[in-house]
C-alpha cells in the first residue's frame, strides 16, 4: 500500500479549506485543488511513505505491473494510472465548463475523455452546482447565452449538501458553485473547455481564456440530467458499514461509513476485485493493514491498495468514513 505527497493547485476561485481539512499548515488562501492520486504528465505522485518512498506513481506501475493494477487493468492501461482523485475548494464559483467523452478522443488529443463523480464533503448554506441542461437549446442559442453571460439560467442548479451524489460524464455542462467542498474522481485527462467564466481576470489582469468553439464539439446538448445519484439501498443489503454510490465504468465508488466511537474492524478483497482500490479519507481514522504492511489513514489522505491484496483490514478508531474506489470489469 502507498501514500502519495499532494500536489496542491493555487487558482483565482480556490481558498485555504484543503490544508485545514488535511490539518496542515497554511498554505496560503488560494488553494484550489489538490491532487491526491495523480498520473497526468508533469504531475505525476510521489510516495511519501514507506519502502517505495519517493518512487513515483509510473515507477510503481512498472515495478509491481498487474500485481498493483489487476490483470484486467494492466492489459487495457499498462503502466498508464487510470484514475485521478482530487480534493476541491470552490471559494468562489468555478468556471462553466465541458469534458470530452470517450468517444471524442480523436480531437482532444488525450487517450480518454474525462468522466467524473462528485462526493459533497461539506457546503455553505445555498450553495450550488450547476449540472446538466434544464431544457433543450440549439447551439446558435448556447452560443448568444455564453455571451449574455444567461446561460447559468439554462442549467440545473442543485442545492449542494454533504454527503451528495453528482456524476458528470463527458459532454456534460456543469459548474461548481462557491462554498461547495468536494472529493472528484475522475478519468486521467486534463482537458477542460470553459463555456462562461463570469468576465473573470487572471492574476495579470487579462480575462481567462473561453474555449466555446471547442466546447461545441463535445458538449451534449440533449443533456437536461443534473447527474445527482441517489442512495443505492438495493444493493447495500450486505453491510451497513459500505454504501455503493457509484458503479458504473470507468470506476466504482462506494462510501465506508463508520458512524459511531465503537471500533470496527472491515475487511477488503482486492484481488477479487481484480482492481487495485483507492481509499480516500473524509472523516475520522482507520489503521490499514494487510501482507505489506499497516499504515494510519487519517481524513484529507488517500491510500493505494494492490490488486494482489487478498486481505486488506481496516480498523476504525471510532467514526470513519472513507470513500473505496476501484475500477469495474
Amino acid at each position: 500500500m502507498w501514500k502519495f505527497s499532494p500536489i496542491f493547485k493555487h487558482t483565482i476561485w480556490g481558498g485555504d479549506a484543503i490544508t485545514s481539512f488535511k490539518n496542515m499548515p497554511a498554505g496560503g488562501n488560494d488553494i484550489g485543488e489538490s491532487w491526491e492520486i495523480s498520473a497526468i504528465p508533469g504531475n505525476t505522485s510521489i510516495v511519501c511513505e514507506g519502502p517505495d518512498k519517493d518512487s513515483s506513481l509510473y515507477e510503481l506501475l512498472s515495478r509491481y505491473k498487474d500485481n498493483l493494477l489487476g490483470k484486467h487493468n494492466w492489459e487495457k492501461f499498462g503502466t498508464r494510472f487510470p484514475l485521478l482523485i482530487k480534493f476541491i475548494d470552490a471559494h468562489k464559483d468555478l468556471s462553466l465548463q465541458v469534458h470530452p467523452h470517450d468517444r471524442h478522443v480523436a480531437d482532444s488529443g488525450e487517450p480518454n475523455g474525462k468522466d467524473e463523480m462528485w462526493y459533497v464533503i461539506s457546503a455553505e448554506p445555498g450553495a450550488r452546482i450547476a449540472s446538466g441542461f434544464n431544457r433543450l437549446i440549439s447551439k446558435e442559442k448556447l452560443k448568444e447565452l455564453c455571451a449574455s453571460g444567461e446561460i447559468l439560467d439554462y442549467t440545473n442548479l442543485v442545492t449542494a449538501h454533504p454527503g451528495m451524489v453528482l456524476y458528470v460524464p463527458g459532454g456534460r455542462i456543469h459548474a461548481i458553485g462557491k462554498g461547495v467542498f468536494l472529493a472528484e474522481i475522475q478519468q486521467t485527462a486534463n482537458t477542460t473547455y470553459r463555456v462562461h467564466d463570469y468576465n473573470r481576470r487572471d492574476k495579470n489582469g487579462n480575462f481567462r481564456e473561453l474555449h466555446l468553439d471547442k466546447a461545441l464539439s463535445v458538449i451534449d446538448l440533449n443533456d437536461t440530467s443534473s447527474g445527482v445519484v441517489e442512495p443505492d439501498e438495493e444493493n447495500n443489503t450486505d453491510s451497513d458499514e459500505v454504501k455503493h454510490l457509484l458503479h458504473k465504468p470507468p470506476f466504482s465508488v462506494s462510501l465506508i461509513d463508520h458512524d459511531s466511537s465503537d471500533r470496527k474492524e472491515l475487511s477488503i478483497n482486492c484481488a477479487a476485485l481484480d482492481s487495485f482500490v483507492i481509499l480516500t479519507a473524509i472523516a475520522g481514522a482507520a489503521t490499514i493493514s494487510c501482507r505489506r504492511g499497516e499504515c494510519k489513514l487519517l481524513a484529507g489522505e488517500s491510500l493505494l491498495l494492490a490488486a494482489d491484496e487478498q486481505n486488506v483490514v481496516v480498523k476504525t478508531d471510532g467514526i470513519f468514513k472513507s470513500l473505496m474506489i476501484h475500477i469495474p470489469e
